[in-house]
């Protein structure tokens, strides 16, 4: 696995302490830190998952920080609350340009963060990478703006490809579940149509995220008998679907996607009916028991960085921190912002384990994960496994 160079003291920001910056995007070639922006939803509905995906990027940076850095420079982010708001994110990048003349920015958990300052980054021409997007953030591809995660309506085809494996009998019924927000409502629309093509009869519902009470969709489900539940939908609307199916004498696989269900309700449950098709791995050892190079590495910076590595996002997060500091030393010690932009559009990322494929972005495509895994609980070694790999994202 390639791995960037790194340096030896790291400078994080905390957003209610920011610190100023002397370095400009115009490029520089003193020992001048190179400056990135991170504006996350710290607060707000979306808190808990920005909280693991900070961490992870956090540290990597840590890790370059303390291994030498990146063209003879330290890394320096400011974070700043976008309180899980579009305006507020929209103002947090146009903060982080003018005030700590950053490079890039990068960040948000959500979509809505990212569609408003996806606007920004076109006006500003200055980089912005995201976690994921509303589809016509990155469809077509805009000059300056980048996203990890395929789009969500991406997730359809593997869901189906599943589904042809997991369902084996006569009966071909499916309930496809999403949040009512832009970033998960294209996963039904496009799954739906998809399971509908192939000839299964389906329940689509679209879910509240801020009501996890969903009690009134759960009966629709059980009155259905599905022989398969697929769904992006939070946490606390997964454990409640769980215990209806149960208490309705119903075990059909549930198979959710993008990062959900967390680790935490996986591990609760132990089920070998549970899955998760995800862009990421578990940093638990794989294969035949020993871990890969990449692992080992994203399980050693996690551990120096006292977070866990099992958060729900820590992974895409310092997938994200080995996006950026790649096209940063790409870009070279003179970089800019426009520069870097070029050097983005040329990064290809091997995460040795971390990811379920190589990470990469061209001149036409700006989202950097092509390729997902299936993966559910192995009673054996008490941990997630890779139950398929190389599923191809479409819809």
């Amino acid at each position: 696995m390639h791995r960037p160079a790194r340096l030896s003291t790291c400078v994080i920001a905390i957003a209610a302490l920011l610190v100023g910056c002397s370095s400009s995007p115009t490029g520089s070639t003193s020992s001048a830190p190179v400056e990135l922006g991170f504006s996350g939803s710290f607060t707000g509905p979306f808190a808990a998952a920005e909280k693991s995906l900070r961490e992870g990027f956090d540290a990597y940076v840590k890790s370059v920080n303390a291994a030498g850095g990146v063209n003879g420079r330290p890394v320096h982010v400011t974070y700043l609350d976008d309180t899980s708001t579009g305006p507020g994110a929209a103002a947090n990048f146009t903060r982080l340009v003018n005030e700590n003349k950053v490079l890039a920015v990068t960040g948000p958990v959500a979509s809505a963060p990212c569609d408003s300052m996806a606007q920004v980054a076109q006006a500003r021409s200055v980089p912005l990478l995201c976690f994921v997007s509303g589809l016509d953030t990155v469809n077509p591809a805009k000059p300056y703006v980048f996203v990890t995660q395929a789009q969500t309506a991406d997730f359809a085809r593997p869901t189906l490809d599943v589904a042809h494996t997991l369902v084996t009998g006569s009966s071909k019924r499916a309930v496809v579940l999403s949040l009512t927000s832009a970033t998960s409502a294209p996963y039904n629309d496009a799954t739906t149509a998809l399971f509908k093509q192939d000839g299964w009869e389906t329940l689509s519902l679209k879910l509240d995220a801020s009501n996890p009470n969903v009690s009134a969709q759960l009966a629709q489900i059980t009155s259905f008998k599905p022989d398969i539940v697929t769904g992006n939908i939070i946490d606390a609307q997964t454990e409640q679907l769980l215990t209806a199916l149960a208490n309705a004498n119903l075990n059909p696989p549930v198979v959710e996607v993008g990062g959900n269900p967390s680790f935490t309700v996986l591990s609760k449950h132990k089920s070998d009916r549970l899955y998760a098709i995800n862009q990421w791995g578990y940093a638990n050892p794989i294969g035949d028991g020993s871990a890969a190079g990449g692992v080992k590495a994203y399980l050693a910076d996690t551990k120096a960085a006292g977070v866990s590595p099992e958060g729900q996002f820590t992974a895409i997060g310092y997938f994200q921190a080995e996006m950026l500091v790649a096209a940063v030393k790409t870009c070279g010690s003179s970089c800019t912002a426009q520069s870097l932009r070029d050097a983005l559009e040329s990064t290809t990322v091997d995460s040795d384990g971390v990811m379920a494929s190589k990470g990469s972005f061209s001149a036409t495509r700006h989202n950097a994960l092509a390729n997902m895994g299936l993966y559910v609980w192995d009673s054996s070694t008490s941990y997630m496994k890779l139950a398929k790999a190389d599923l191809q994202a479409g819809r």
